[in-house]
């Protein structure tokens, strides 16, 4: 007995020296690609996580097939500063999916520039979600900040300028409409769907009650709104168009026409000259409002000089390089964002806005998984 007793004392000695190794080279900053047993995380339930999960910094959903240079040049730049990435296209879901619902992957970040097109992401997204991985564009956020008649409201509430907006409850609720306001839109105005993007079911040169009712019927059952056309005064030889960008709380101003779709950045001495610094706070705003990580939105300077947000909230914002597509994102402005993203996604970042790791929380059941979506 004397003996099995001083065997077993030997044994928690070494396993106890292992796990403060271990701690030690995480507290010095060493990345692990594999979670050793005397550092497994917490499970959901309190158990521990298995051994062998392989914990990855971040995972990158894409599908579409122009987002590749973007997503491509994003990984490159997380493994140039030492950091893992996964980029997760269409044919990866099935594999990834498997892997994460086995608990052998688990990322710490995750962007998804693909579930909002291809529903095939979706049961990806919510495992991931309910893991507790860092989303960039929670879900839980996206699902009132995308509402155009929600943020309408919540701007004018906050203060911001924004076109005049008639409001219509979707024509599968209320076929038979009456609007007394029409002629304040002006003779052609724009009409939107609430939710969408990318311009999908926007009408830019409604000017008849019979527009409108063509519009809703298409999307019965859609909330639309009824916009005033605002148009910019003109700086120099460039329409005062605008799309600003919010990655992480950065800010990047950029020159848009609306009639071109043309980008140009702006320079340091264009916003001192013509006093448009205004358009970061407004973009901070916005931020704050709709809870989200990476955005951009449009705003117009107009001849009484006010600052008016056109385009609310664009999630997946249109990352195509101008070096390849006359109507893309300056080169030099892509880098800047991929940057910021590196900057926060590494752990230093986390550790700054979670004070700890990133603890792994994988449910058990698909039940939980949907239960916590989004």
């Amino acid at each position: 007995m004397l003996h099995l007793a001083i065997i077993f004392f030997i044994l928690f000695i070494r396993t106890n020296l292992v796990g403060i190794e271990n701690l030690t080279a995480i507290a010095n900053g060493l990345s692990k690609t594999f979670v050793t047993t005397a550092n497994q995380p917490a499970a959901a339930n309190g158990e521990l996580a298995p051994a062998d999960i392989q914990i990855l910094d971040f995972g990158i959903a894409w599908e579409w097939e122009y987002d590749q240079h973007f997503v491509f040049k994003l990984a490159q730049a997380c493994k140039a500063h030492g950091l893992s990435a996964d980029l997760i296209n269409p044919s990866a879901i099935e594999d990834t999916f498997f892997k994460y619902r086995a608990e052998k992957l688990h990322f710490r970040y995750y962007l998804d520039r693909g579930s909002d097109a291809l529903k095939d992401f979706e049961p990806l997204a919510k495992l991931i979600s309910a893991g507790g991985a860092r989303i960039v564009n929670h879900y839980r956020h996206l699902k009132h900040s995308l509402d155009k008649a929600t943020m309408h409201l919540e701007f004018l509430t906050a203060g911001l300028q924004v076109p005049y907006t008639i409001i219509l409850s979707p024509y599968k609720y209320e076929p038979e409409i009456r609007i007394t306001d029409l002629a304040k839109l002006g003779r052609s105005f724009i009409i939107k769907p609430a939710m969408g993007s990318g311009g999908t079911g926007v009408v830019v040169g409604a000017e008849t009650l019979a527009d409108v009712l063509l519009a809703r019927k298409s999307q019965n059952d859609q909330k639309f709104l009824l916009q005033e056309k605002i148009e910019p005064v003109m700086l120099g030889n460039e329409r005062a168009w605008f799309r600003v960008f919010y990655v992480f709380g950065r800010t990047f101003l950029t020159w848009w026409n609306d009639v071109t779709h043309l980008y140009r950045t702006v320079k340091p001495e264009d916003e001192n000259d013509f006093g448009l610094a205004p358009m970061r706070q407004i973009i901070r705003t916005i931020a704050a409002l709709s809870e989200l990580d990476f955005f951009s939105a449009e705003i117009a300077l107009t001849n009484d000089g006010r600052f008016v947000v056109i385009d609310y909230v664009n999630d997946v914002c249109d990352m195509r390089p101008q070096s390849e597509h006359p109507d893309g994102v300056p080169d030099s402005l892509i880098e800047e964002i991929i940057n910021t993203f590196v900057t926060f996604v590494t752990p230093r970042s986390l550790h700054q806005e979670t004070g700890a790791n990133h603890a792994v929380r994988l449910p058990k059941t698909l039940a939980a998984v949907v239960e916590k979506w989004p």
